[in-house]
């Protein structure tokens, strides 16, 4: 589960583009999903709702309205068989690194030198993993999901990387950024897999 201020959902690219520059401008996060409609941009992404609701005051705060919006996903047990057992049997490892790198990496309290090398070092585990595995036709779009959530995570922990070394509030943003990246992508995993299986 988990919590994303959204302040906006606008019907072209250009749009939200112009919104997330908006926001780094002011020190927030940005990024947007495509639902296949809309744009919804979203200016930070939580564990925890109180967090998530914080930060939407603040940006009302700033004339910027926005609300909390929730995300979640069943946790559900399958036996996979047939021809996507493979698949799933070599990316096994990855999906487990990607969930738990990101989740990780929403709470950096406590972090270190050593704890950030051992997130790349799982990300470009979970990247070799991925580069190797032959997806079927209908689980194409979810490997790419995959891959974008592999990468996403590895740049989010060089900023994250960076804003320990510098105190560069830039690279705070661009962390967090790619976090509300990886939750689009988790979305997307999680449709294909229940459009696979329904």
């Amino acid at each position: 589960r988990l919590y994303l201020t959204q302040i906006a959902a606008v019907e072209n690219k250009g749009g939200a583009d112009a919104l997330i520059a908006k926001l780094r401008e002011q020190g927030y996060a940005g990024a947007y999903h495509y639902d296949g409609k809309l744009y919804r941009v979203f200016a930070g992404i939580f564990a925890d709702k109180a967090a998530a609701d914080a930060l939407g005051q603040m940006l009302k705060a700033s004339q910027i309205d926005s609300f909390t919006k929730e995300l979640s996903w069943p946790a559900s047990e399958a036996t996979i068989s047939g021809a996507y057992a493979t698949y799933f049997d070599d990316v096994q490892p990855a999906l487990k690194a990607i969930e738990k790198v990101f989740f990780d990496l929403l709470d950096t309290k406590g972090f270190d030198q050593s704890t950030l090398a051992h997130l790349q070092s799982s990300m470009q585990e979970a990247s070799n993993v991925l580069s190797q595995a032959n997806p079927d036709k209908a689980l194409e779009s979810l490997h790419a999901d995959l891959l974008t959530a592999c990468t996403q995570l590895q740049e989010a922990v060089r900023a994250v990387e960076q804003f320990m070394t510098t105190g560069d509030d830039q690279s705070r943003i661009a962390s967090e950024s790619h976090l509300i990246t990886v939750a689009r992508c988790f979305h997307n995993i999680t449709n294909t897999i229940n459009n696979l299986f329904e």
